[in-house]
């Protein structure tokens, strides 16, 4: 080690405010040996004192924040089943409701089956890694597999408009895009716009739709 980079390791270990914030960047895996350290950072992180005073001001309530997490979960999760087959659960859910589909939404873990879910969300969980090691498609309908609604991708600019004029929440772009589009809306569209905006302006948009001709 040389001299200078044996003075900013002690410049490190002198000032622990300056190492936990290194530390605090590391990524979770590489300290899981270490648990007291991680819950610490945790509770010292400025990204953390932030969100407790954020609650403390009444910006926002713990329930409001975790829903938003339970939101992002729920997108993620979209995200991650267009890419598995999902045949086994499909095929469950068939034989408890045949065609009532708005029974779907009341089946329980118990009706569908530990086993089916548990299958699934190893699926989900190796679709997570695959991602990170092969090249992450951008855009949806860029996908070569998975169940995508290339139909829904083709109309995407109608969909931005009407999210811009007012359909702004899930629950209503989907049902706008039932009734307009005769399709439904991805759970992630929103999040979609809210990255990339106008399907108009991004080029690989452009240029997919003609090459559909």
């Amino acid at each position: 080690m040389t001299p200078e980079a044996k003075l900013e390791f002690a410049d490190l270990i002198t000032d622990q405010s300056k190492l936990f914030e290194l530390i605090s960047q590391v990524p979770p895996q590489a300290l899981k040996q270490y648990p007291n350290l991680q819950k610490h950072l945790l509770i010292q992180s400025e990204k953390s004192k932030e969100l407790q005073q954020a609650i403390k001001n009444g910006d926002f309530s713990e329930n409001e924040w975790n829903l938003e997490l339970y939101r992002l979960l729920d997108t993620l999760g979209y995200e991650m089943i267009q890419t598995i087959d999902t045949t086994q659960l499909s095929n469950r859910v068939i034989n408890l409701v045949g065609a009532d589909i708005t029974a779907i939404e009341t089946l329980t873990i118990h009706d569908i089956g530990s086993e089916v879910l548990a299958e699934l969300l190893v699926k989900m969980a190796n679709s997570v890694i695959d991602n990170t090691r092969i090249k992450i498609i951008r855009y949806p309908w860029l996908a070569e597999k998975g169940r995508i609604d290339f139909n829904f991708y083709a109309k995407l600019d109608k969909v931005y408009d009407a999210w811009i004029n007012g359909f702004s929440s899930h629950y209503k772009l989907d049902a706008w895009c039932q009734s307009e589009l005769d399709t439904r809306c991805p759970q992630s569209c929103i999040k979609l716009f809210k990255e990339h905006g106008n399907p108009k302006e991004i080029k690989a948009w452009v240029e997919w739709v003609a090459s559909r001709g």
